[in-house]
């Protein structure tokens, strides 16, 4: 009877099977044939129309062609979309990559972006004269110099220089720059024109005696200078020389050497200031880069001022600061800032008034 049963109840699970089975075909066969009902009901429609249109053959008002069909084309949709996106992310990415640049780079573009970095003064600005330059380089003052506004430019520099309040006596001053290339030997040389062209009895000295080039920039004989004074092998009088009149005395920086630094800290430095500064009105010194070599730091506390020579677009700020850091760890007396526009543009708002060029013009 147990094997019977198991029988049994192995045939019901059949059974049950066949019924699901049959229950799938029956209710595929009812949606066939529903299909089959709609598509002739469809069929019968169609017919009706066309036969309709058979009887109306003759009317060409009821159905004609207008114009013939066009060859399907793939839509591009989102092209509008697309283009809005791509030109709104690429000014997102330009303004970005124009802030990174111009954190990275900063040199300074103008006096106003001087101002805000440094608290020290600008003393003067110095014009783009680069149209004056020869092969020999940018020639100095003279007395009927045509470069009216670098000239009196320099005028500037001199009453600020004559007229700077809280400060004593000025008998010496220091004309550097933080990195080479930016043109203090021009503007010492031409300081110490203007200086003698108003009666002082000024001594320009290149004490830069690995690179100093007063002597050609006065196109005078340089072959004895001050690094034979420091050594003691000649007398500071016999390398004195007067390119520009009695007025003007100036002493080349002599064979190069490579051992400034060790020169500069000799005793005999200190005398000789001494005695330049009770011969003559002004002394003025044209050192090496800070941030070059160590000579300007060494010397600087000794001398009454100090002037910072700044190229606008080519020194770096940070440069720059670190330069003057320099030299406050040495308790020197910064005057101020020179800033030469050789690199900027003058027509900017900043200088308006280098454009009236002929009214400097006797």
């Amino acid at each position: 009877m147990k094997l019977e049963v198991i029988a049994k109840d192995k045939s019901i699970t059949e059974l049950e099977e066949k019924a699901r089975a049959f229950s799938k075909i029956t209710a595929k066969y009812n949606t066939l044939k529903q299909e089959v009902q709609r598509r002739e009901a469809l069929y019968n429609q169609t017919r009706k129309t066309h036969d309709k249109l058979l009887l109306t053959n003759g009317v060409p008002e009821i159905l004609a062609f207008q114009q013939k069909a066009t060859v399907a084309n793939k839509e591009n949709r989102g092209v509008v979309k697309g283009l809005l996106v791509g030109i709104i992310g690429g000014l997102l990415l330009g303004l970005a990559i124009l802030f990174v640049m111009d954190r990275a780079d900063d040199r300074f573009a103008s006096s106003t972006e001087m101002i805000e970095q440094f608290s020290e003064p600008i003393l003067a600005q110095l014009p783009d004269v680069k149209d004056s330059r020869t092969n020999t380089g940018l020639p100095l003052l003279n007395a009927e110099d045509e470069r009216y506004m670098y000239t009196e430019a320099y005028r500037s520099l001199r009453s600020s220089l004559i007229f700077m309040p809280n400060q004593q006596e000025l008998k010496t001053l220091i004309v550097t720059s933080a990195i080479p290339n930016e043109g203090k030997s021009t503007i010492a040389s031409n300081l110490a024109i203007t200086m003698s062209n108003a009666g002082a009895r000024v001594l320009l000295v290149d004490a830069d005696l690995r690179r100093g080039d007063i002597a050609a920039l006065f196109d005078t004989d340089g072959r004895q200078g001050l690094s034979n004074i420091l050594r003691s092998e000649v007398p500071w009088q016999s390398c004195v020389k007067t390119p520009r009149g009695d007025k003007l005395h100036v002493i080349p920086r002599g064979p190069v050497t490579n051992q400034s630094s060790e020169l500069l800290l000799l005793p005999v430095l200190s005398k000789l200031l001494e005695e330049w500064k009770a011969t003559f009105d002004l002394v003025i010194f044209n050192t090496a880069p800070i941030l070059a070599t160590d000579d300007t730091p060494t010397i600087a506390p000794n001398f009454d001022g100090t002037l910072m020579v700044i190229r606008a677009s080519f020194t770096s700020a940070r440069l720059t600061r670190n330069a003057l850091n320099a030299l406050y760890q040495r308790q020197v007396n910064v005057l101020g800032l020179i800033l030469i526009l050789n690199c900027v543009d003058t027509d900017l708002p900043d200088y308006y008034y280098y454009r009236y060029p002929k009214y400097y013009a006797a």
